[in-house]
């Protein structure tokens, strides 16, 4: 008995310790790159997600950010820092600084420090040193806007600072705060979502840095509803793992059916179409066994396995008939 209690002990701590609701991290470095990978596990159910590392990277040239959500959430990027700074080239058709020159096109020689640096001055400011609060005031002023930093405003009119398809000039950016919002405004930009059973990679070229040091914060993104759906025989058993799919609030969603060797769809339980909700949507996709007159078993055959093969398939009715005559046969043993 205690060697069965203790055995019942060992199989429901290594349960737990499978289900851990901690983020795993694996640090992996080859050739001149190296790949951070976190895995969310799939019982993970907290708001935030708050990740700050610091590595050392002699050597190394590239760094993979890997995120691995197992998840049912879909997680948004809130603010990502770190100590890559990629250069940050101003550009020729910078709508702020068009109007400040009341010019067009801009040549390197008005876009470079020493010529802003007097415009600003002329106009009130310190020099290129208040080059955010220049655009501030700019956006503000002329988009009836309330911007607080240049964070905001780059999530906003950074297309009218660096629009789509046009030139920069050779000019690099000095003002320290454009260059952070820069930079964080393209991490935020790339895979902005960590999605629920997908991979997010992010990419970064590092210059000469022996360390790199790194401040990632997640949060629960409630312009996304879950739905899962669940594929199942009639006794309850999987027949394949359950999709997860999101979708933004309000957005409609159709549950397609799936195919499994061997069995047919019986029933729907749930709405098979309908929209993504704040709440979690279920639906079940209920199969049962194909008639015995059209059930071939194929060993080859690379079918759902539920327990039930050619060696020991028997319908449901004939093991019902035998239990029968079981309990039939007890009572007849007793009343001799």
């Amino acid at each position: 008995m205690k060697l069965i209690l203790f055995l019942f002990f060992l199989l429901s701590f290594n349960h737990v310790a499978a289900d851990s609701t901690l983020i795993d991290k694996k640090v992996s470095c080859y050739d001149n790159t190296c790949d951070i990978s976190y895995t969310i596990p799939n019982i993970y159910e907290e708001e935030k997600i708050l990740l700050s590392d610091t590595i050392n990277i002699d050597n190394i040239k590239n760094i993979n950010i890997i995120f691995n959500n197992l998840s049912s959430k879909v997680y948004k990027l809130d603010d990502f820092r770190d100590n890559v700074l990629n250069k940050v080239y101003r550009s020729r058709y910078n709508e702020a600084l068009m109007t400040l020159y009341s010019g067009q096109e801009l040549s390197d020689y008005e876009l470079s420090d020493e010529l802003l640096d007097k415009k600003l001055k002329i106009n009130g400011y310190s020099g290129v040193e208040e080059l955010d609060l220049y655009y501030l005031d700019y956006f503000n002023k002329n988009y009836k806007e309330n911007l607080l930093n240049i964070n905001e405003l780059f999530v906003k009119y950074f297309f009218k600072l660096w629009p789509d398809k046009k030139e920069n000039s050779q000019v690099l950016e000095s003002n320290l705060n454009i260059i952070q919002a820069y930079n964080n405004y393209y991490k935020e930009e790339d895979n902005s979502n960590l999605f629920p059973n997908t991979v997010t990679t992010y990419t970064l070229e590092l210059n000469d840095l022996k360390q790199y040091s790194f401040n990632i914060e997640f949060s629960d993104n409630k312009d996304y509803g879950i739905l899962k759906v669940h594929y199942l025989d009639t006794l309850g058993n999987y027949l394949t793992t359950i999709n997860i799919l999101n979708g933004l609030i309000g957005t409609k969603y159709e549950v397609k059916e799936n195919t499994f060797n061997n069995y047919y769809l019986k029933e729907i339980k749930g709405n098979a179409v309908g929209e993504f909700s704040t709440e979690i949507t279920d639906v079940y996709l209920i199969y049962d066994l194909i008639g015995e007159e059209k059930l071939v078993f194929n060993e080859d055959d690379n079918y759902v396995n539920t327990g039930i093969k050619k060696a020991n398939f028997l319908p449901y009715h004939l093991i019902i008939i035998i239990i029968l005559l079981i309990f039939w046969w007890k009572n007849e043993k007793k009343d001799y």
